[in-house]
């Protein structure tokens, strides 16, 4: 596919490829043994100057997605010149994000000058100052220097609580330096990178395999995995929804919420409840085990929501810090049976071997994020939002690989999408 086609043209303009995960590395360059990555050493003590160097020298390089965010002046100088073309696998997650910092710490760092308000159109954003101090907000003050950060919000000032906001931005010249940007995806329609590549005005080339080729870009019409995929219809559907709910709500990441209050342990209780009958119900009628079995929830929520049935604490456990340290070797434990899988997850094969999937959640943007977008006229479409992230959740499993599968998505607007993005009538609905 992507990689056999680049075996064909190495001696063509160079290209970047950028993966999700760090282990996907390995194996292009075991594919395409003439693409080099990144390493720290004595003349690169990190992995942006390695980088730096590569560039430097026209090598066909695979990295990372977190190298996108690192790139600086120098970088962007080297892609432009030697023509370079960015392959991204996967879109990538974090192209925008919220930084964690308390609104009157962002006013207090403006008060003080260590962040700087440029008015630049109808847009506010910040600057960092160079001065010494704030060392809790040292690594803050980095990161703003590598991107673009917008300032949504008000200030305290007329007797008001501060509502500030920093939405971060991988650095607009990042993209606009290559020469062409190739995004490799089952759907690109609502995510974070096609929005901010269009904010960007620059044109998005998208790409499908077809018959192991790849091909100008076909949306991908969900009909024709509509009969590899049965959705759950049975009583635990719409669990979540209590009287006087709408049947849209519920498991929503506020709606989990913190997991101290009665109310909050009630859901959680609830999701357990519904989660654990259906991986019962799916092993008594189809085999349905650890190793074929998947699910994802709020990372707050995640261990109150688990039985142990289908989750083993160690192993998980285990799972998270062999991931953390980005080892090549083999796992020393049995990856096949991890059954939490992040709902941001992309561009990884290692759980293709899953036939049943619960997606427990109500997906949707960020405000701050969707706030910065529809100001900048784009706004992010509510619904396309969420199929991307449940179509991108569901093809980590098998059907990736054409092989039926059983999902349970207990929210009626988002198993809606889904079923309607099948090709169900809306009388079909359930």
């Amino acid at each position: 596919m992507a990689l056999e086609r680049e075996k064909r043209t190495a001696n063509n303009q160079p290209n970047i490829y950028f993966v999700e995960r760090v282990s996907e590395i390995g194996r292009y360059i075991a594919e395409c043994v003439h693409l080099e990555t990144p390493v720290k050493s004595l003349q690169c003590e990190t992995l942006t100057e390695s980088l730096l160097a590569l560039l430097k020298r026209g090598k066909s390089i695979v990295t990372s997605h977190a190298l996108l965010s690192n790139m600086t002046v120098e970088h962007w100088y080297e892609v432009a010149k030697h023509g370079y073309k960015y392959v991204i696998d996967e879109a990538i997650t974090e192209v925008r994000k919220v930084l964690e910092v308390r609104s009157s710490d962002i006013e207090k760092l403006i008060d003080d000058g260590y962040l700087e308000v440029i008015e630049i159109g109808e847009y506010s954003y910040v600057k960092v100052t160079k001065k010494e101090g704030y060392e809790k907000h040292q690594k803050l003050l980095k990161l703003i220097q590598t991107g673009q950060t917008k300032l949504q919000g008000e200030s305290s000032k007329k007797g008001r609580d501060c509502t500030y906001v920093l939405v971060w931005g991988i650095h607009p010249e990042t993209f606009l330096s290559a020469r062409a940007i190739e995004i490799l995806t089952y759907q690109s329609e609502g995510s974070f990178l096609h929005k901010y590549l269009e904010m960007l005005g620059i044109e998005i080339k998208k790409m499908s395999v077809v018959n192991s080729e790849i091909v100008p870009y076909r949306y991908q019409d969900g009909a024709a995995y509509r009969k590899l995929i049965t959705v759950h219809n049975g009583k635990q559907n719409d669990f979540a929804v209590t009287r006087g709910d709408r049947l849209d709500s519920g498991l929503t990441s506020t709606w989990y919420g913190k997991g101290k209050d009665k109310q909050s342990k009630k859901r959680r209780k609830k999701v357990q409840s519904a989660l654990l009958s259906v991986y019962r119900e799916w092993r008594r009628k189809f085999g349905c085990n650890q190793e074929t079995f998947a699910f994802t929830c709020p990372e707050k929520a995640k261990l109150d929501v688990v039985y142990k049935e289908f989750y083993g604490v160690k192993l998980h456990k285990k799972h998270q810090a062999f991931k953390a340290q980005s080892r090549k070797s083999e796992p020393d434990y049995d990856v096949r049976k991890v059954t939490s899988i992040p709902q941001n997850t992309r561009g990884v094969n290692e759980y293709k071997h899953k036939q049943f999937m619960a997606y427990m959640c109500n997906t949707y943007p960020l405000q701050p994020i969707q706030a910065a977008f529809a100001q900048e006229g784009l706004p992010v479409d509510n619904g396309d939002y969420a199929l991307n992230q449940l179509i991108q959740w569901l093809f980590r499993g098998c059907v990736r690989a054409s092989q039926p599968m059983t999902v349970f998505i207990p929210n009626r607007r988002m198993r809606h999408l889904f079923l309607r993005w099948l090709g169900y009538s809306d009388e079909e609905l359930f």
